[in-house]
């Protein structure tokens, strides 16, 4: 049903606008007595359904306050809410990283093993999450240990005899350019001017002997000398320790948290 309203503009006057304005508020009785009845028809099933369960309603509320209820509900609430992964298998990782074993820093090791576990696992993202509440994950970590088997230093002398001999050598002179050059024994080793070596190519002018002593520093003809060679040997033994380092973590408050260590 469709209602229509005449507007009333400011510049007419009352006496030929009183019909407009009779009619626009018989309009606004129809609209209203309408509304009114189709609202009661509307939520009339309600209304009964209210009326019918009232009384039991108030004695439900009434009952639960008597047994204290809410604070049982909560209680129970809190419990689900705590047990919600409950009957989830605990999950098993494996830190990446095979650390050497210190008791110094072992504190350090389970600081950033629970690091990259958020970072790799996180409990949730933006597009959704991926562990529950109270999810149990085990993460091992390996440690390795180092024992210095071999550390030592050996020395091997080994001798050897030496020995000398006296040396002769002898030495030829040349005459070239000059004359009267004497050669050792003040004769006169050539007796012209410009002898060359094209001249003589085989004739050297004179001769002298040599004679050597070889002697060790003890003055005599043999010696004993040693070698000796030092051997530097290091062995370092590193294996796996038998005693893994397990991590227990759950899930509390939508983070990684460490729940003991074994």
């Amino acid at each position: 049903m469709s209602y229509t309203f005449n507007k009333i503009l400011s510049s007419g006057y009352i006496g030929n606008d009183l019909s407009l304005v009779n009619e626009n508020y018989k309009q606004l009785d129809l609209w209203t007595t309408n509304i009114s009845i189709s609202s009661e028809k509307f939520y009339e099933p309600l209304k009964n359904f209210y009326l019918f369960y009232g009384d039991f309603w108030k004695d439900s509320i009434n009952f639960s306050y008597s047994i204290n209820a809410i604070p049982r509900l909560t209680s129970f609430q809190t419990n689900v809410l705590e047990n919600s992964a409950k009957w989830i298998q605990p999950l098993v990782f494996y830190y990446p990283a095979i650390t050497k074993y210190d008791e110094s820093s072992l504190t350090n090791l389970q600081k950033n093993a629970l690091e990259w576990m958020k970072q790799t696992y996180p409990v949730s993202t933006e597009s959704g999450v991926n562990f529950v509440e109270n999810t149990i994950a085990y993460l091992y970590c390996i440690l390795y240990e180092e024992d210095e088997k071999i550390n030592t230093v050996n020395q091997i002398i080994k001798p050897t005899n030496c020995s000398t001999n006296d040396t002769s050598t002898t030495v030829s002179c040349w005459v070239q350019w000059n004359t009267n050059i004497s050669c050792y024994d003040n004769h006169n080793a050539c007796n012209s001017t410009n002898k060359t070596k094209a001249a003589y190519p085989l004739n050297p002018s004179c001769y002298k002997n040599f004679s050597v002593t070889c002697l060790y520093e003890n003055n005599l003809k043999s010696i004993t000398r040693y070698g000796v060679a030092n051997i530097n040997s290091y062995f370092l033994d590193r294996y796996e320790r038998e005693n893994i380092l397990c991590m227990i973590l759950t899930v509390k408050n939508c983070n990684w948290k460490t729940l003991k260590v074994l």
